[in-house]
Formats: structure tokens, sequence, C-alpha cells
């Protein structure tokens, strides 16, 4: 019973992080958003932008032709900034290495 109540609370707590994270990577500054978080929720994050913005896109893909366009363009700047920010020397070795993972997933995706 109580070993339930545990899993229970970890759930919850999960899932907690993990709806602040998707409400933070639009509130956030990409680099504060990544480095706020550890790779996987970061990663969630950025997926769940893409996963929205795409939805929309495809929903509005018959009034406004380009907005697909327009969606693939963002997705390539957030990339683009991931990799201008792996270039500053005042990242740490746990920072890095969290960036790299969003790169790295991100591009095989």
């Amino acid at each position: 019973m109580w070993l339930q109540r545990l899993v229970d609370g970890m759930k919850d707590t999960v899932c907690a992080i993990i709806k602040q994270a998707q409400r933070d990577v639009y509130n956030q500054e990409l680099e504060t958003f990544i480095f706020s978080h550890p790779a996987q929720i970061s990663l969630l994050g950025i997926q769940f932008m893409w996963t929205a913005d795409t939805q929309a896109a495809l929903a509005n893909a018959k009034t406004d032709k380009g907005i697909m366009s327009k969606n693939m363009k963002k997705m390539d700047a957030v990339l683009k900034e991931m990799v201008t920010i792996t270039v500053k020397t005042s990242l740490s070795k746990n920072h890095r290495t969290n960036l790299e993972t969003c790169i790295t997933v991100r591009v095989g995706g």
C-alpha cells in the first residue's frame, strides 16, 4: 500500500514537471528553458512545441498555403539557436551535455 502511494506520488510529480515544461518552452528563452531542466524534460518540451505548432499549421494549411514553410523555418531556427549556444565558452559540462543531447535527438528525430 505505501509503495503504491509512493509510485502514485512519483507519477504525479513527473506529470506536473512535464506540464510545467510544456508551458515554459513557450514562455522562456530557449537557452534558459534547456538549462532549467534535465535533458529528458527539455526534449519533451521542445517536442511538445514542435507537435503543437505542426498540428496548428496542418489545421490551417488549407487557408494559409505558406504556413507549413513558416513552421519548418521556426523549427530550423530553434535548432540553429541550440547550435549557436554550443560555442559559448561559459557552458558547464552538464549544460553542454544537456544541449548536445537536445541537438542530437532533434537532428535524428
